[in-house]
């Protein structure tokens, strides 16, 4: 955030945001803020799981297959749970699963 600021302090009209948005879809509102000098409160681990499920829940209808929304799911979660104090084993066990109950029987 600090080198954003910095970066358009300089003059430059952009600047590219790329990977950290993965698993921080609250990103753009984070950023926004600090433009503008407001507060952010990043959200807790029970509203970063919830996020991470329902982009897995709406992956599986828009691609119209749970099982390749798991797929996909294993390579993106690592960047939601990163942001959390969860242990870990729990990447571990959530590549173990198989559907998208097996994952809301893990984080509830």
């Amino acid at each position: 955030i600090d080198t954003l600021k910095q970066s358009l302090n300089t003059g430059c009209q952009g600047v590219m945001v790329a990977r950290a948005g993965l698993g921080r879809p609250w990103l753009f509102a984070e950023l926004q803020a600090a433009l503008s000098d407001k507060p952010f409160t990043k959200p807790n681990t029970k509203t970063v799981i919830k996020l991470m499920l329902t982009h897995i829940t709406e992956l599986a209808e828009l691609i119209g297959s749970e099982h390749q929304a798991i797929l996909q799911a294993r390579g993106f979660a690592k960047y939601y749970l990163r942001q959390t104090e969860l242990p870990k084993d729990i990447l571990d066990a959530l590549r173990g699963c198989q559907t998208i109950k097996a994952l809301n029987d893990l984080f509830y």
